[in-house]
């Protein structure tokens, strides 16, 4: 033991010099100015805020020895109008630099670079160009692009890079009908589609009328045609300056080498400017604020309970960490945690079907908001009402001090944790820094110091703390606003005719010549966007060698052992003392009647009653103990003989001490909860209802592609089952007279749960250290022995596949295109690693260039499966049958397919990129389960990626005839626009409308 100790010292030791050492040469940049120096513990981070001394420029440095190093440059960008400028400057500076003047460097840097993260976003106060890489080359690279494409941008000599990403008159013949195109334009009318999307927009111009925020930063697809050339370009010399910037590096790098490039190459080449950037707070107001906002629904759908109620409130100051934190746990205790006390009032009161909240505090001045949906605006003062009175009740008798505890815990886990999935937690840490950095400079870290935050809510736990913060900001807060956003039958079809006249009537009052220039200008952007960039400046993109690659998989770690039946798989992964827990039955025999209900699993296990405990004591006690807790059912499809299996899931994340207490709630609510309450399964269902349908109109790619995928394939139809728009007509039908169904529901309900989570087949995967993984499997094997002993299915299922070519109609103004089918029908063709190059080909390159470039849709996609799936899909998209001629032609495009070395060699290396991103413990554990379970091997890994780093023009050329016969299967689904698919009408078998 004093072994370990002296060696931690050295260790200890050794790490402080170094950080000295570091700070003395960080001290000692003469570009730069120390403002604040300090260790970060939360994140384990040695922490800089410097100023550059010449420009003003910001930058923060969280130097520690994480190889997925982050960079990202922000801009504040507050707006004075709703043409979305900051929007499609983000847009815009990526479409080519001084350095990198190809079309569309993002793409090249999609294609061929081994980026975890590439992107840049669009915020109501600040524009921010994030990227990340665990190769030090390439992150040179991108931070170089980067900082050439927000500083040096090609906008300035090429008009078309606005009139493509922004908006532009399309006109090709002088008979013609004049109209509107351009990415964002039709990204914007994605977005106002959504009743969330008006909801959004409405709440924040309620509550700051007087600032930036009460505009769209995005751009409103009505006022985005306001927007001038000249306009654009002013904002981007007014705001893109260093002297507005704010820069950030995290990871383990060359911090010195890192600040002296970026004064040498970009901000020391200018001087300081003073830009008025500021976010101006909004005075607060002396009585609540109303609004009343009209958004878009069917003919079909009802006006009655179809009213969204919201009321909002400003809360403090986004660099209020302690406030931020409490107001969190104030959210889990009144709308959050199941039975929440809010939440349950107003649910019991029958306002709305639909109850949450949100906490926006990425913002200068934060905002909570808590919203009805499926109301009625006669609700609008019993809802009011009904809030103010549960607040002062809970005010002035008290908050369960349990409740407050869980929610705290729940919190601190989650924050201590920093698991976010795929995206670098560098990332997101820098992003949380800017809600404080961007509107104070005195301690960009603060946000990340919550130690003691967490240490000090927790002392104020038994105290009246939350309860006076109730008091404060909610019931005596006076800067509040009600939003009633009512429904209104024609919305969409009103507007499209309003437009269309308008520009019909623009077109009237043109000249020959004018109308002539629209004609040359539509035929001239046209060309420019495709004819592909010079070699010559495509070469000037930087590119890693094949040879900088790894050409090994990640190995497969799994260690599988059979124990009392149960397939058993062991991770041995570094977890910090978190276990990594899934239990998984194989209910692949579930007879047909009960397939919808696996969808119930996820919102209905451990949300109703147990004999036990309430349903809002059982979240209590698992928020207080465990970092995750939830049931879910999955399919996982065999590699080899493309068979799908259906199972029933248990996950959960704990201390290992908490491993027991694990599986007792594992038991309890799999074997004791009661299914007979049944205005809480009203509740439950009528939720998930709302969210679903959200789901469906806001990805309508993935319900597109799922219901096209479900007409042939046997695993697809079982997923949309539970999970698509077969899976809402369930909950409409079990909703329409639910009182006359509830009974055989709930019957069915506890069958199912009997059916799934029975002792015939089960398996563990665990990921934790060896001496808990010992009392894992002990407690597992107990589970077995506990749970349900039911008899499996003779009578199986026989999956009939059925073509139904369906346009699902919405009020949306966009349309989600997806076609789909498959070349490997007899299950004879061997996958090969160059279909996966093949995806990022037609992602980045075809139909990139037709259907985003060309037909201005904000998104498209590509997939190719193991099992010989081909789909296609495209992402809030003006068009549809033109789309759908872009999927047919695809074959074509493959067959003819050609490009150099130094091209294939970036669709290669992105398609590396795609297959190695970071994965977390809890990630790493599920995809050693997923190999293990789907019979994929290491051999057939390995396999695939020498395929794919050997892959040539030949090898995607032949692939034509399989995506040809995939194509030629005619599987097409639609979600979106009525009048964009009664204009296409002839491509459908079936056209109804979401209601």
């Amino acid at each position: 033991m004093l072994v370990y100790n002296v060696l931690d010292l050295i260790l200890e030791e050794a790490m402080t010099l170094e950080a000295k050492n570091l700070n003395e040469q960080i001290s000692n940049l003469k570009e730069y100015e120390v403002i604040l120096h300090k260790n970060i513990e939360e994140v384990d981070s040695e922490g800089w805020f410097l100023k550059h001394k010449k420009t003003g420029a910001r930058i923060v440095l969280l130097a520690n020895d994480d190889d997925n190093k982050v960079f990202n440059i922000g801009f504040r960008t507050p707006v004075n109008n709703d043409t979305g400028v900051p929007h499609i400057i983000e847009h815009t500076v990526l479409c080519g630099s001084k350095k990198y003047p190809v079309k569309d460097p993002f793409m090249e840097l999609v294609k061929g670079s081994l980026n975890t993260f590439l992107n840049a976003m669009t915020y109501p106060d600040k524009t921010i160009y994030p990227v990340a890489s665990y190769n030090d080359k390439d992150f040179k690279n991108l931070m170089e692009t980067y900082m050439d494409a927000v500083f040096n941008p090609n906008i300035y000599d090429e008009k078309k890079i606005f009139l493509q990403e922004g908006w532009h008159y399309e006109l090709e013949n002088k008979d013609g009908e004049l109209t509107y195109n351009g990415v964002v334009y039709n990204e914007m009318k994605g977005v106002y589609s959504s009743v969330d999307g008006v909801m959004d927009r409405a709440t924040l111009h309620s509550l700051y009328p007087d600032t930036s925020y009460s505009y769209e930063s995005g751009g409103n697809p009505d006022n985005i045609p306001e927007l001038s050339y000249e306009e654009y370009l002013d904002f981007h010399r007014k705001y893109y300056h260093p002297s507005n910037s704010y820069i950030y590096l995290y990871g383990d790098m060359d911090m010195v080498e890192r600040l002296q490039w970026i004064d040498k190459e970009y901000l020391g080449k200018y001087d300081m400017l003073k830009i008025d950037s500021e976010v101006k707070k909004q005075p607060a107001f002396s009585q609540l604020n109303e609004e009343k906002v009209a958004y878009a629904i069917t003919d079909s759908e009802s006006l009655e309970d179809n009213t969204v109620l919201t009321v909002n409130y400003v809360i403090g100051d986004s660099s209020d960490v302690e406030l931020n934190t409490a107001i969190q746990v104030l959210e889990y205790v009144l709308m959050e945690m199941p039975g929440a006390f809010l939440k349950q009032a107003l649910i019991d009161a029958k306002i709305g079907k639909d109850i949450y909240s949100q906490y926006e505090d990425d913002i200068c001045q934060p905002m909570y908001s808590i919203v009805a949906k499926y109301a009625n605006e006669s609700d609008k003062e019993k809802f009011i009402t009904i809030i103010n009175e549960t607040l002062e009740k809970l005010a002035k008798e008290g908050l369960d001090k349990k409740a407050l505890l869980a929610g705290l815990n729940s919190l601190e886990f989650k924050v201590r944790e920093s698991d976010f999935g795929r995206i670098p937690k560098g990332l997101i840490f820098g992003i949380n820094m800017l809600s404080s950095w961007l509107y104070d400079d005195s301690n960009p870290f603060v946000l990340l110091e919550t130690n003691k935050v967490f240490e000090k809510l927790r002392k104020m736990i038994d105290t009246d703390y939350f309860e006076k913060l109730i008091t404060e900001y909610f019931i005596k807060n006076t800067h509040k606003s009600v939003v009633i956003l009512t429904p209104e039958k024609g919305l969409t079809e009103k507007k499209e005719q309003q437009l269309k006249d308008s520009l019909e009537a623009k077109k009237g009052t043109m000249t020959d010549e004018e109308i002539e220039n629209i004609i040359r200008e539509t035929k001239e952007l046209k060309e420019y966007q495709t004819t592909s960039s010079s070699p010559e400046d495509l070469a000037k993109i930087p590119l890693l060698e094949i040879e900088d690659i790894g050409k090994e998989p990640r190995k497969i770690i799994g260690q599988p052992e059979t124990k009392e039946g149960i397939t058993m798989l062991y991770n041995d992964l570094f977890t910090n003392g978190i276990g990594y827990l899934d239990i998984v039955f194989d209910c692949t025999d579930l007879p047909e009647k009960y397939q919808s209900y696996m969808g119930l699993l996820k919102p209905v296990l451990s949300y109703m009653d147990t004999e036990k405990h309430s349903y809002t004591e059982l979240n209590t006690e698992i928020d207080l103990d465990l970092g995750g807790f939830a049931f879910d059912s999955g399919i996982y499809v065999n590699k080899k003989t493309g068979e799908p299996m259906l199972t029933g899931e248990v996950h959960a994340k704990m201390l290992y001490d908490k491993i027991p207490k694990t599986f007792d709630l594992i038991k309890e609510v799999v074997l004791e909860t009661k299914f007979d309450d049944y205005k809480r399964l009203k509740e439950i269902l009528e939720e998930l209802k709302s969210r679903v349908k959200s789901s469906i109109i806001k990805t309508g790619d993935s319900a597109a592609m799922l219901r096209a995928m479900s007409y042939y394939s046997k695993s697809y139809y079982l997923k949309e089952q539970s999970t698509g728009l077969a899976f809402y007509q369930f909950l409409s039908d079990i909703l329409d007279n639910y009182e006359e169904k509830k009974e055989d529901f709930a019957k069915n309900l506890k069958d199912t749960i009997e059916y799934v989570f029975s002792n015939q087949k089960m398996y563990l995967n665990y990921a934790g250290d060896r001496e808990s993984y010992e009392l894992v499997k002990k407690l597992v094997i107990d589970l077995k022995n506990s749970v349900y002993n039911v008899p499996r299915n003779t009578d199986l299922w026989q999956f009939k596949p059925e073509k139904k070519n369906e346009a699902i109609k919405t009020s949306g103004q966009v349309q989600y295109v997806a076609r789909t089918g498959n070349y490997n029908k007899d299950n004879d063709k061997v996958f090969s690693g160059s279909f996966m190059v093949l995806g990022n080909i037609m992602r980045s390159k075809y139909l990139w260039n037709n259907i985003r470039e060309l037909g201005g849709a904000y998104g498209c996609n590509a997939s190719f499966t193991r099992n010989g799936d081909v789909m296609f899909t495209s992402y809030r998209d003006p068009n549809l049958g033109k789309t759908n001629q872009v999927y047919l032609k695809a074959a074509d495009f493959i067959e003819n397919f050609n490009v150099d070395e130094r091209e294939m060699r970036k669709y290669i290396i992105g398609t590396i990129s795609g297959i190695d991103t970071p994965l977390n413990a809890a990630d790493r554990s599920g995809r050693e389960f997923s190999c293990f379970i789907t019979d994929t091997d290491y051999e057939t890994l390995k396999r695939e990626r020498e395929q794919i780093l050997s892959t040539n023009v030949e090898n995607i050329r032949e692939l034509a005839p399989l995506v040809r016969e995939a194509m030629a299967d005619n599987n097409i689904c639609v979600v979106g626009s009525a009048s964009a698919i009664e204009q296409d009408k002839e491509l459908f078998e079936k056209i109804v409308e979401l209601v």
